[in-house]
């Protein structure tokens, strides 16, 4: 028989064991890889509800007791979530006695000192991604769990902490209200160095639910259809609640292009602010217009600096200048090219003599008519084509494809506004179907002179 003492010692043991969150955790089949992946950078994109926030704090805390000693922090959105969603998911799953007795929780005021203390040195610093950066550096960490979205100067900062020991980097997102096409681009770019984890809303990735639960979980977010990608698909972008293009989705991307003859276009939108000289690459034939590419300028650039890129543009879907059959470009005097040829000259004309002097060939660039109503109408036409599967886009124009999903017809229209001068007068076709006298441009083509 066992001793009074070996008896009272398995009571306790099997006591502190019931106790333990951390054994007592069944994670989601769809998070589960992550929970025991060994990788340094980790992404997960998930839906509302689905627990990344919570499978995190375990694994953090997991990582915390298995290896004593080390340097770790987690990374809220801001203050109010520090205390109320990351550092109370921590606590949860911190085990009696693990604790230094003066390192407290409260629910209220978070951490003691914003820092949790482990008994065997291990250490987590509590912070947000609204402090500055500077609050951010001059760490040396083994392990940064970042929640949410941060600004791309918060994340850099935070890698720069990981350096001298080789660490990791985790952060989970459900990315609404934030803007992601830099971290989109930093994770799917072809060399990158992230692992993504991609986790949707659903029954068999949420078993803690009912059924029923999720139903009604499903169809709840479902009306709210500006933000239904995002929670319940974990997409990188919603839509707009406001947006004017709302015959705009995902099946309005194209992934390639199909192989098929087409005329080609050039469409501009003039500006002299940074990201407002704009270009689309427009393919057409009888049934469709294709956005195939698009030119967005870096900083207050030249008129010269602009061709080029346009040029650039062509050449990396093998085209050149001979393969365009219209150009067209928005009404623009002096502008831009003031200090260049004097007032008077159009950056139209402009641009002409600029792709004359990088290439020897004449283009001629003519301009939209802009009738009374002719915006409205423009927006009226893509809309429908849109619905209508006539008009479509592509990977390649994601600043475009940011402006159909979020654009209200104020914000967002340079590339728009190129959309219209050059794809609707091959999607409209004729005054008496539609808007089509607003923009029918009665002068020559385009010409080789």
């Amino acid at each position: 028989m066992l001793g009074s003492l070996d008896a009272q010692r398995i009571r306790w043991l099997a006591l502190r064991v019931s106790r333990n969150p951390l054994l007592h955790f069944v994670p989601s089949p769809a998070l589960a890889p992550f929970m025991l992946d060994p990788r340094d950078r980790i992404f997960v994109r998930a839906a509302n509800r689905v627990g990344k926030s919570r499978h995190t704090a375990k694994k953090l805390v997991q990582s915390m007791l298995d290896r004593p000693g080390i340097r770790t922090r987690a990374i809220a959105v801001n203050f109010k979530q520090a205390v109320k969603v990351v550092s109370r998911y921590l606590a949860d799953f911190i085990p009696e006695g693990m604790l230094e007795d003066d390192c407290r929780y409260s629910v209220t005021r978070g951490w003691t000192h914003g820092l949790i203390r482990l008994r065997n040195g291990s250490t987590c610093q509590i912070m947000s991604s609204d402090q500055k950066p500077i609050a951010h550096a001059g760490d040396s960490l083994h392990i940064v769990w970042i929640d949410e979205v941060p600004p791309p100067e918060i994340l850099d900062e935070n890698i720069a902490r990981v350096m001298d020991y080789g660490g990791a980097i985790w952060l989970t997102a459900t990315p609404i209200g934030r803007p992601v096409e830099w971290l989109r681009k930093l994770i799917e770019a072809d060399d990158s160095v992230w692992t993504e984890y991609l986790v949707e809303f659903s029954h068999d990735n949420c078993p803690w639910y009912t059924a029923e639960q999720c139903a009604a979980w499903i169809a709840e977010a479902s009306a709210s259809f500006w933000t239904y990608q995002q929670r319940i698909i974990g997409a990188w972008e919603g839509l707009a609640v406001d947006r004017l293009f709302t015959g705009f989705d995902e099946g309005s991307i194209l992934s390639e292009i199909p192989d098929q003859p087409y005329e080609c276009a050039l469409a501009f939108d003039h500006g002299e602010l940074s990201g407002h000289e704009v270009a689309l690459l427009l393919l057409w034939d009888d049934e469709v217009v294709i956005a195939a590419g698009e030119y967005v300028s870096e900083g207050r650039t030249s008129v010269t600096e602009d061709a080029q890129g346009v040029l650039t543009l062509l050449a990396s879907k093998g085209l050149d200048l001979r393969h365009v059959s219209e150009v067209v470009g928005d009404v623009n005097s002096a502008g831009k090219g003031v200090a260049r040829k004097g007032a008077g000259h159009t950056v139209n004309e402009l641009f002409e003599e600029a792709f004359f002097e990088l290439t020897g060939m004449r283009v001629r660039i003519t301009t939209p008519s802009k009738g009374p109503g002719s915006v409205d109408a423009g927006h009226w036409v893509i809309n429908h084509a849109l619905m209508q599967r006539r008009l479509f886009t592509t990977e390649a124009t994601p600043q475009l494809n940011y402006c159909l999903r979020h654009s209200d017809g104020k914000k967002n229209r340079h590339l728009v506004d190129a959309l219209r001068y050059g794809g609707v007068p091959h999607l409209d076709h004729g005054a008496d179907q539609g808007f089509g006298y607003l923009y029918r441009n009665h002068e020559p083509p385009p010409a080789w002179r």
